[in-house]
């Protein structure tokens, strides 16, 4: 049995204190190093866009990282910006449980059932 890990990034949209990126940078790399290899991000602000970023870099070094983006509703920016999210994310994942939900609702439904 191989034993998977797993790191979801949630953060702010802005991010004012330039040394917590310094450290989400190390602590992404070492999760790295210790065996997590799925990351999840909401695509959402500056922190969310920086760990992911870092996330990126370190595929490039290993193949057996990969990096979802998780949406709440579906945009029509992701059919028009196919070619990006494709280079970007090696999956989008969209709550099944959310098909149909108002995209104005569909977070607090997402986290409330």
């Amino acid at each position: 049995m191989v034993n998977s890990y797993t790191c979801c990034f949630t953060g702010h949209r802005q991010v004012f204190d330039y040394k917590i990126l310094e450290k989400a940078e190390a602590t992404i790399s070492a999760l790295v190093k210790n065996g997590v290899t799925t990351f999840y991000t909401g695509g959402m602000g500056d922190f969310d866009d920086s760990c992911s970023s870092i996330v990126r870099s370190l595929k490039r070094k290993n193949e057996n990282v990969k990096l979802y983006l998780i949406i709440p509703y579906m945009k029509q920016e992701i059919n028009k910006h196919k070619n990006y999210y494709e280079e970007y994310y090696d999956d989008i994942v969209y709550p099944f449980n959310l098909i149909g939900v108002h995209y104005k609702s569909a977070i607090k439904k997402g986290t409330n059932g």
